[in-house]
């Protein structure tokens, strides 16, 4: 039967297409693309296709694929990946017809001119073309030279194949940029307008060649939301596994991707935290998260993925015992053996990451011009890269620091914390930062901010790490003159500590959480059931002096696709919610359905000086009517 499986006594995924959905590919990127891309190596292990569909602009993104296939990911191939540009592309044009464009160039047949490593192409005996030295290989970036032409041209050629044309109207202060099919075809037209010093997307235009229509939309999003679901449709196998990760970066529009015909189970992976302020679970929510899970009649989701318990606990209060919610953590690259201890240099400490503004590595600054006071023979490494570099090397020279070297990028993770003592760990917020299991699993102790989410999982003072008070610059330097006063065989009882602390994360048990969880996912939702109303309405109230309630019999209209398999698997209840709104409690109330009609008869009591949420959970789909008692008299 199509769409149910029986979980086997060994580890097996379940059946059916596995589609992730990406924003773009850049070489040596964070953590997030590197656990994408090992949940995509996990599958492919196993025999199955993975598709990966990235709706960044440029076909440039293909040039990080050889890249990770290098480092780390051997299977990782460029078949594995569909380009937003390359699907509509294809989609949008007709094979069997040619279109000409104004800046045709035969590259193999043309000839040039060699002038500091770009090559000028003539036409008509003038200098026509200019194509500059790229370090993609496969990419052609030509600007135009001609005399005659009123405008700034680039020209950008994949493959020798023309990809686009961007016109820069600088009378306009606008930018065009069209998109070519192989054939030829402009598909796709973006204009974008110049606000202060960078373009702002004005119109997106759509060219359907096959079906003879021109679509519209005012925001990337909503072209790579058609992208998705247009691809989802072409999709052979009954079950779809579609995989959206990083969940908060982009919407994917799940609402959309919904096929009567086949069985899609949308999963989000929530590499952030999700709260705003200071991220308790009854702050604000981001506004994707609270339309996709929170707010909406349907959540656009089958499974809500967090990377730690504590978060999976914090959505959890904040969303009632929604069997949405999951801990699937990542795994570590779990290296066979280590450097022997006393190679590594008790004054070598490392941070390794993005140079954002949530790492917060001005504190680690701060925190070592302490440590170099007091301990000068100890030098500090920070490797990566990001906006803020030049920001943190003017502290450095500001703050007088001199044992302090930017390393840049290292795609050497494993060997740097290898040679280290400690490394440093001070962000606002994370997920579960890659590079505290990384550290650990590699021998190296972590000093590191009690923040949400992560720390508090792994580390337990003075054992493989330190935990520090968040945003306590002064522990952080502390906790690292502590770890320098060490003797030796306490140091290399926390390294032997580090390394045992995270054999939770190695790939055998990461295989195991992702088949658990999707195996349940499909248990769960064994048909697709779709709730697009729900309806509340009193039908009577009786009014209890002496206990200061109201009891209400009130019926629930319910709308949507609900197939007759899913009948006697809903759950009503109300949530009691404190005064201050942080905490609730949850409590069943009896109901009489009515299936076919789909309309539920129910009985709930409240006091004068409370708010409920009247809710019903069906599968995925949920709704909740937070009420009191002046909203209903």
């Amino acid at each position: 039967m199509q769409g149910v499986y029986i979980m086997d006594t060994e580890l097996t995924f379940p059946k059916g297409a596995y589609v992730f959905l990406w924003g773009g590919l850049i070489k040596n990127a964070g953590g997030m693309t590197r656990a994408m891309l090992k949940r995509a190596e996990l599958l492919l292990s196993e025999g199955i296709e993975v598709k990966i569909l990235l709706c960044a602009r440029g076909m440039e993104q293909l040039d990080g694929v050889l890249h990770y296939n290098e480092n780390g990911f051997p299977l990782i191939k460029e078949s594995n990946f569909i380009t937003m540009e390359q699907y509509l592309g294809s989609a949008c044009s007709d094979a069997t017809q040619k279109h000409p464009n104004e800046y045709g160039i035969n590259f193999k047949e043309q000839l040039y001119a060699e002038e500091n490593g770009d090559k000028i192409y003539f036409k008509n005996g003038e200098e026509w073309l200019r194509e500059l030295k790229t370090e993609i290989s496969r990419k052609k970036l030509v600007k135009v030279l001609s005399g005659q032409e009123q405008k700034k041209v680039d020209i950008v050629y994949w493959d020798d194949i023309l990809t686009r044309i961007v016109e820069y109207r600088e009378n306009e202060n606008t930018k065009v940029t069209r998109f070519f099919s192989r054939t030829g075809f402009c598909f796709l037209r973006i204009t974008e307008e110049k606000a202060s010093d960078e373009y702002r997307i004005k119109k997106v235009i759509l060219f359907d060649e096959n079906k003879k229509q021109v679509r519209t939309f005012k925001t990337l999003n909503e072209l790579s939301q058609l992208f998705f679901c247009d691809y989802l449709r072409t999709v052979k196998d009954y079950d779809i596994f579609v995989f959206q990760d990083p969940f908060l970066d982009f919407d994917p529009g799940f609402a959309e991707m919904y096929n009567p015909g086949k069985h899609i189970y949308r999963i989000g992976i929530n590499h952030g935290c999700g709260f705003g302020e200071e991220r308790h679970w009854y702050n604000r929510l981001n506004p994707r998260i609270r339309d996709m899970i929170e707010e909406k009649v349907s959540p656009d989701v089958e499974a809500f993925i967090c990377l730690t318990k504590e978060a999976a606990d914090d959505f959890r209060k904040r969303l009632g015992n929604r069997n949405i919610i999951y801990q699937v953590p990542n795994t570590v690259f779990w290296p066979e053996a280590l450097a022997p201890f006393e190679k590594r240099d008790k004054y070598r400490v490392v941070f390794i990451g993005r140079f954002a503004k949530e790492k917060q590595i001005s504190h680690i600054l701060k925190a070592w011009k302490v440590v170099e006071k007091y301990v000068p023979e100890a030098h500090l490494h920070l490797y990566g890269r990001g906006g803020l570099e030049q920001e943190f090397v003017r502290q450095i020279s500001e703050e007088g620091l001199t044992n302090i070297k930017m390393e840049g990028f290292t795609n050497s993770v494993g060997e740097e914390y290898q040679k280290a003592g400690l490394s440093l760990l001070c962000s606002d917020f994370e997920g579960m930062p890659l590079s505290l299991l990384e550290s650990l699993a590699n021998g190296c102790p972590v000093v590191a901010y009690s923040f949400k989410y992560g720390p508090r999982d792994v580390i337990v003072s003075g054992k493989n790490g330190y935990l520090c008070e968040k945003n306590n610059i002064k522990q952080v330097a502390d906790s690292i003159i502590k770890y320098f006063q060490l003797e030796d065989a306490q140091r290399k009882a926390m390294t032997d500590c580090a390394r045992a602390s995270v054999e939770i994360y190695k790939e055998s048990n990461y295989k195991k959480n992702w088949v658990t969880m999707l195996n349940e996912v499909v248990r769960r939702y064994p048909c697709n059931l779709r709730i697009n109303k729900c309806e509340m309405n009193v039908i009577t109230y009786a009014v209890d002096v002496i206990h200061s309630k109201v009891t209400y019999n009130c019926r629930l209209e319910l709308g949507g696709g609900i197939p007759q398999a899913a009948y006697g698997q809903e759950r009503i209840y109300i949530k009691r919610y404190a005064a201050d709104m942080h905490y609730f409690t949850e409590e069943d109330v009896s109901s009489i359905a009515d299936y076919e009609k789909c309309i539920f008869d129910i009985t709930f009591a409240i006091k004068p000086d409370e708010t409920v949420g009247l809710c019903i959970l069906w599968n995925n789909s949920f709704f909740e009517k937070k009420i009191n008692l002046k909203k209903i008299t």
